[in-house]
């Protein structure tokens, strides 16, 4: 085998190391046989296995989950492809109310050894409805378990871990690290479910990524480091089971922590893993948490108040964070908001959409008046020219903070045209003051 290996083809590999391991190992989905799969990752399992273990199926989502819940139930072990994660709404009563319940309504007398396997995540303009990270979907439903590899030698090893369990496991495969190449995994290689891997090693900040945000927070991290900045980068690999006792272990080194997440702001993983950090984390560096997500168009009105706990600065372009553009980040076009699209400015008002918390601990040691701040940060933010997520954003956020040359904050830079007026310069104070405490942290 190839010491180097594509993460598409690393599915194959995994799964064909599961099927010759395992007679009772059967695939499903649609175009999963001689097609090899629409982003060819079954491709030669149907010459290996043959149509009595890779099973084409009619375009229904229902259909591939009911069967494979019914095979599971007989003795088999299935891997069922759903194409795309958005489809996961076409066959939800399976993942939320069948699948997960049936070990616990039958006190662990039945269980469901199913594999869920699709391809989730945006930036690759597959359009409004094959561009979603749903991962929160699947998290918000007890007894699913959720593996979400990042590099190939982990896919080989999560899938082999899944296959095995004997609890449904939603199995995402991120459409943007289809192309990415890494090393093979070795012979037998299993990679325990709820298990993080530290992916670099850190001192002086905290980065939890999932997939796609796994190699882009190592690029931030590659970044920070030529400035002196010591980034330790955690690769979660699942959600379910949740491994926060590494990311705690590395907070208590670094007393900082920034998650990094495609899902929406509401109602991601990425608030799960801050919450606990906000809970015991012991208030390491006043539990200043930086939380960056993908963009919604529910969190353009972030700045009106409704959201109380932290500021949101939105770092993704269009809605759902994939290319900028229409809904859910088609590249280029009207979003839902007319300068959504990729390369739009972003307006003053939403440049200054910024607040402090009501409740916290005074700010003691601010530029200019005090400010109140809440227990930890919730950010998510978008830059001017609203074109993409990228590095260089995440290490200006981490390593800036905002804060400018000198200490001081200039309010043009966050209200386009400020010419020092009382309300303008006081939005651009709170969006400083917000980020004060996590300068701070840095010592800058």
């Amino acid at each position: 085998m190839a010491d180097v290996i594509t993460y598409r083809e690393a599915v194959a590999e995994g799964l064909a190391r599961e099927l010759r391991r395992d007679p009772s190992v059967v695939c499903l989905g649609e175009d999963i046989g001689a097609a090899g799969g629409v982003f060819k990752t079954t491709a030669g399992l149907f010459d290996e296995f043959g149509r009595e273990r890779i099973w084409d199926t009619p375009i229904s989502e229902q259909a591939i989950l009911g069967a494979a819940m019914g095979a599971a139930l007989t003795g088999l072990r299935p891997v069922a492809e759903i194409m795309f994660s958005d489809f996961f709404a076409c066959c939800w009563d399976y993942l939320a109310n069948e699948m997960p319940k049936l070990r616990y309504m039958t006190g662990g007398q039945v269980t469901v050894p199913v594999v869920v396997r699709t391809a989730n995540g945006g930036g690759l303009g597959f359009g409004a409805q094959h561009s979603q990270a749903v991962e929160n979907w699947a998290l918000a439903v007890p007894g699913l378990k959720i593996a979400a590899p990042s590099t190939p030698a982990d896919v080989v090893g999560l899938m082999a871990a899944a296959i095995r369990s004997d609890d449904p496991v939603v199995f995402f495969e991120h459409k943007g690290l289809f192309a990415s190449k890494g090393p093979a995994a070795p012979p037998g290689h299993v990679v325990e479910l709820g298990r993080a891997a530290v992916v670099r090693a850190g001192s002086d900040v905290t980065i939890v990524a999932l997939a796609a945000t796994v190699p882009l927070a190592l690029s931030a991290a590659q970044r920070l480091a030529s400035e002196g900045i010591s980034a330790e980068v955690i690769d979660l690999r699942c959600l379910v089971p949740l491994d926060m006792a590494t990311v705690l272990a590395s907070v208590a080194r670094t007393s900082r922590l920034l998650v990094v997440e495609e899902n929406p702001y509401q109602g991601g993983w990425g608030a799960t893993v801050a919450s606990i950090v906000a809970d015991e984390g012991n208030g390491v560096c006043g539990t200043s948490v930086l939380h960056i997500t993908a963009n919604t168009e529910d969190d353009w009105n972030i700045g009106n108040g409704r959201y109380n706990n932290g500021v949101a600065i939105h770092l993704v372009g269009g809605p759902m964070g994939n290319d900028g553009g229409g809904p859910a980040g088609n590249d280029g076009g009207a979003g839902f908001r007319p300068d959504a699209g990729r390369g739009g400015q972003m307006p003053a008002a939403d440049a200054a959409s910024f607040y402090e918390t009501d409740g916290g601990t005074a700010c003691t040691n601010c530029h200019g008046p005090t400010a109140t701040m809440g227990p930890y940060r919730t950010v998510s933010h978008t830059p001017e020219q609203t074109g993409g997520f990228s590095d260089t954003d995440l290490q200006n956020i981490i390593w800036n903070g905002l804060v400018p040359d000198g200490g001081y904050f200039d309010p043009s830079v966050l209200v386009p045209g400020c010419d020092g007026g009382a309300t303008c310069t006081a939005q651009a104070r709170n969006a400083w003051h917000a980020f004060h405490r996590w300068t701070q942290c840095f010592g800058t």
